[in-house]
């Protein structure tokens, strides 16, 4: 919640007639450094499935289910805290630590150089997606054309 009155603080702050930032001469990058828990649709379900539903109801229903300890929304039709056959199960968390999953990563404003050009390859359920690394080196390239291009002409 406060992650996402962050967001919107800049966003308006871009937004804001009086600012001298707009979305011409700032560039906005969000995204996390790892993902933690492998959520999915199910116990052990790797990833190419989508959750089910998301509801103030599903939320809820999130519990520890008794032999993995770990979380997980379902309906649990006999109440033996255990995900048996044919309950619904919404999402499931596979583990506690830090995964290699993808993140999603938001880029909005000027970007002197097009982020398509790290893409190094395609996730059928996601879409392109960049390494790591190569987020650094899209920062690092879209500031030395701002200090190569901008800073001269502001010293004017």
């Amino acid at each position: 919640m406060n992650f996402n009155k962050a967001v919107q603080g800049a966003v308006d702050w871009v937004n804001d007639p009086d600012s001298p930032a707009t979305w011409s001469n700032t560039l906005f990058l969000i995204t996390a450094d790892h993902e933690t828990g492998h959520l999915t649709n199910a116990p052990k379900e790797f990833p190419n499935h989508p959750l089910g539903e998301i509801s103030q109801r599903t939320l809820q229903l999130e519990r520890n289910c008794l032999t993995t300890c770990l979380r997980a929304s379902w309906e649990d039709n006999n109440a033996n805290m255990e995900i048996d056959q044919g309950e619904t199960v919404h999402w499931a968390w596979n583990s506690i630590s830090h995964t290699n999953s993808l993140v999603p990563l938001y880029v909005y404003g000027r970007m002197p150089i097009a982020i398509s050009y790290f893409v190094k390859g395609y996730d059928p359920i996601r879409g392109v997606y960049i390494d790591n690394t190569d987020i650094y080196r899209f920062l690092k390239t879209a500031l030395s054309f701002y200090e190569f291009i901008y800073l001269p002409m502001i010293a004017r």
